[in-house]
């Protein structure tokens, strides 16, 4: 207990000297660390640059969702946007990928927020009208689910029409009928036969909406530019501040320790020597 108790009084005594010693020069820390803070954010203000972003709303189905970080979008994207000279493909798309933000504006709305941010206003609205447009190509089908697609809707609508032509003969004969039971079997017949026209109806609107894919006239809100806003790197901030206060300290903690090393030399050499 008492070996504890003197090891702590020890380790606080070295603590209060070294604040002590600090204290001490505590005007040259402050000037120190006032003139580094302002050196460091100074170059850091200069070299920093503003960020536009630009924004769009649209709908969005979970397969374009998917698609909005593949190369099926970004690779073209990069393509258009990169500057000559730049060839690394993947480090250019990583860096599209983190200046862009995907949202929901309202859970299960299916309309979403996509913002992109560039340091240049015409940049930034670019990027967004190159994904828009990659959009649009990437949600039509093509190849066999196009031929596919295009084959169901031909024969959808001929049995459409026939559908139609039936309609119009049972209807016909459950008026002339007027009542009993064969009327009402012509009756039972023809709403089962609107049924499957309205079934029929639908099915051939989702084909022509697939075959159309995404279209331009569905977007909400187009890309513009929304606002202008500087990055202000906080975290190079705080190590800034943080490397301007800690190596005046550090310096005058050093040069107090190497003071007291060549004053224990010269007291050394000082001693007289025994014969």
């Amino acid at each position: 207990m008492t070996a504890n108790t003197s090891h702590e009084s020890s380790d606080l005594e070295w603590l209060f000297q070294k604040v002590e010693i600090v204290r001490s020069a505590w005007k040259l820390v402050l000037v120190s660390f006032l003139t580094l803070s302002i050196l460091g954010c100074g170059a850091l203000f200069v070299t920093m640059r503003p960020a536009y972003t630009s924004q769009m709303v649209l709908p969005l189905t979970p397969h374009l969702q998917a698609l909005i970080y593949t190369d099926a979008i970004q690779g073209p994207v990069v393509r258009k946007i990169r500057s000559t000279g730049e060839t690394d493909m993947t480090e250019e798309r990583q860096r599209l990928a983190a200046r862009l933000v995907v949202s929901e504006l309202t859970k299960g709305s299916g309309l979403f927020s996509i913002s992109v941010k560039d340091p240049s206003p015409q940049g930034a609205q670019a990027i967004l009208d190159h994904i828009l447009a990659q959009i649009v190509d990437v949600s039509k089908p093509s190849g066999t689910n196009l031929a596919n697609a295009q084959q169901q809707l031909e024969s959808y609508k001929r049995a459409l029409i026939e559908m139609k032509g039936l309609a119009a003969t049972l209807k016909e004969n459950a008026s002339r009928a007027k009542g009993g039971s064969e009327g009402e079997s012509y009756a039972r017949s023809f709403a089962l036969l609107v049924s499957d026209i309205a079934a029929k109806e639908q099915r051939i609107f989702e084909l022509q909406s697939y075959l159309a894919g995404f279209r331009i006239e569905d977007v909400a809100v187009p890309p513009t530019l929304v606002s202008r806003t500087s990055i202000w790197p906080s975290r190079e901030l705080a190590v800034i501040l943080l490397a301007s206060l800690v190596l005046p300290i550090s310096f005058v903690l050093l040069s107090d320790r190497w003071r007291k090393r060549l004053r224990s030399k010269d007291s050394a050499s000082n001693l007289p020597r025994s014969a």
